[in-house]
């Protein structure tokens, strides 16, 4: 029996592996004649448990992985195989699911920004109105008649009273 490592090796496996494919599931690139290409392997038989050791593995046009054991019998190109009937398929992946998380991420996603943008406005609200409250406490206790503003008042109204003194005269 040829271990893994070996069969690998060995300058046919990728016939071999055509060959298994063939001659168990009558499926891949020898698929129509079979019979013609895979000559070298003389006894095939398909088991429901294979010999102890190390079993060589071929992914199939399914995508399926097959196990087999081959052995080199007596004399030039003669071997023989033995091919689990089952084979190990992927599982397919649930696109529902997989679309239903993506527009839920999104939506989970759009939904963060949002309270977040929603908690920086509310901070800076908060903190505007904070101001606010204290210039309108500053301002509950000053007097009404600030003499600065007083003074400004009084000079403009003597600048808008020159001028029209100014233009009067004429």
């Amino acid at each position: 029996m040829l271990s893994k490592e070996v069969f690998h090796s060995l300058p046919r496996s990728s016939i071999f592996r055509k060959c298994i494919e063939c001659l168990g599931f009558q499926t891949g690139p020898f698929s129509k004649n079979c019979s013609q290409t895979c000559k070298s392997i003389n006894e095939f038989e398909m088991v429901e448990t294979l010999p102890p050791g190390k079993p060589c593995d071929v992914r199939d046009v399914d995508n399926c992985q097959v196990f087999f054991v081959i052995k080199q019998l007596d004399g030039e190109d003669n071997y023989s195989a033995q091919m689990l009937k089952t084979r190990e398929c992927p599982e397919l992946p649930n696109i529902y699911k997989i679309i239903g998380g993506s527009i839920a991420a999104v939506a989970m996603i759009g939904l963060v920004i949002l309270l977040i943008i929603k908690g920086v406005l509310y901070w800076n609200d908060l903190n505007e109105f904070r101001r606010f409250e204290n210039e309108q406490k500053i301002k509950k206790w000053m007097p009404v008649s600030d003499i600065c503003y007083f003074i400004e008042i009084i000079t403009l109204a003597q600048i808008h009273y020159s001028l029209f003194m100014c233009f009067s005269l004429y």
